[in-house]
């Protein structure tokens, strides 16, 4: 017990931020059928808490989770604050800082209205600076996939979107806008 005990104490913290957001699926607007088979209409409930979940984790969302991520880290570094993450100090971009420079553009890094990102496509060039970058982050969409857990709450109208990570600021950032960003 004291052995495992000090063991746990040697793992660093991890954080964990979520948010509640009702799907409107099974209120009077959601499905409408005649009451004589249950079994159907609970198929069907199920079948569309399952389709809107694996929205929720296609790689659409969760890019565009990536995109608010990197953004706000690239930001924070540009002007002077705290990121949630930094580059480790061994990456190197096989790119030069023009093109890294036109990426940041083109993602609109210096505007604070991020609506734009939903509109976003990048060229093949482009998009492999943004994975390259990505990836160094640990924002890449196995490894933000890894830490987003996306769940029904037992038999309610109520997804729960979980977010865990060494940071709880980014815990929260991270829960917040992509719940912003699927709403939209």
């Amino acid at each position: 017990v004291v052995l495992a005990y000090f063991i746990v104490g040697l793992q660093p913290p991890t954080y964990k931020s979520n948010a509640i957001l009702s799907a409107g699926i099974t209120i009077d607007k959601g499905i409408k059928l005649s009451q004589n088979d249950p079994f159907v209409q609970e198929f069907q409930i199920t079948s569309k808490f399952s389709n809107m979940m694996e929205n929720m984790k296609s790689r659409n969302s969760i890019r565009l989770l990536s995109y608010s991520l990197l953004l706000h880290d690239l930001r924070a570094e540009k002007n002077g604050q705290q990121p949630f993450r930094k580059l480790p100090e061994d990456f190197e971009l096989n790119v030069n800082e023009e093109e890294t420079e036109a990426l940041l553009e083109r993602l609109n890094l210096d505007k604070d209205n991020e609506e734009n990102l939903t509109t976003t496509t990048l060229s093949q060039q482009y998009d492999a600076i943004y994975n390259e970058l990505a990836k160094a982050y640990k924002y890449d969409y196995e490894s933000l996939l890894k830490s987003l857990n996306i769940t029904r709450i037992g038999k309610t109208d109520y997804l729960k979107v979980e977010f865990e990570s060494e940071n709880p600021a980014l815990c929260e950032f991270a829960v917040e806008r992509f719940c912003e960003e699927f709403i939209k």
